[in-house]
This record gives structure tokens, C-alpha cells and sequence, in this order.
């Protein structure tokens, strides 16, 4: 039996707008996010972003895939 849902809501949409803003393969995450894993990865700063349908600017970061070892691709099939 497969369960469906649907998840809404500010996050659901700021990880919608990073994702829509990152480009070639970049992560971007917010500054929220930044906080919880700033010791495991280097991010890059980029400064306040004002995010469609988002009522106040996000600090967004960009993960630096270059020096971050933790990263690595899914083995999951979509």
C-alpha cells in the first residue's frame, strides 16, 4: 500500500524557491538550514534573497561542493 500526501506551507515554499534559484547543480539553502549544518559543509554566502510568494527576505547560502567531502549523489531512483 503506498501512502500520498502533500506538503504546503512556507518551508515547502522557500526550498521551492532555492531550488528554482540554484543553478548548475548548486545547493542553496537558507539561512536556517546553514545554521544546523555550518559544521559538516562550507557555504558560501549570497546574501538576502526576496523569494517569490515569501513575505520576508531569506539569507540564502550556497553549499561549496568543492572543498565539502559529505555530499554525495543519491542512490535513490525517482
Amino acid at each position: 500500500e503506498r501512502w500520498t500526501y502533500t506538503a504546503s506551507g512556507t518551508v515547502t515554499n522557500i526550498a521551492a524557491r532555492l531550488c528554482a534559484l540554484a543553478t548548475n547543480g548548486a545547493i542553496l539553502v537558507s539561512d536556517a538550514v546553514a545554521e544546523i549544518i555550518k559544521a559538516g559543509y562550507a557555504l558560501q554566502p549570497l546574501g538576502q534573497q526576496k523569494l517569490k510568494n515569501v513575505s520576508q527576505s531569506v539569507f540564502v547560502f550556497k553549499i561549496d561542493q568543492s572543498t565539502t567531502t559529505n555530499i554525495k549523489p543519491s542512490k535513490e531512483q525517482p
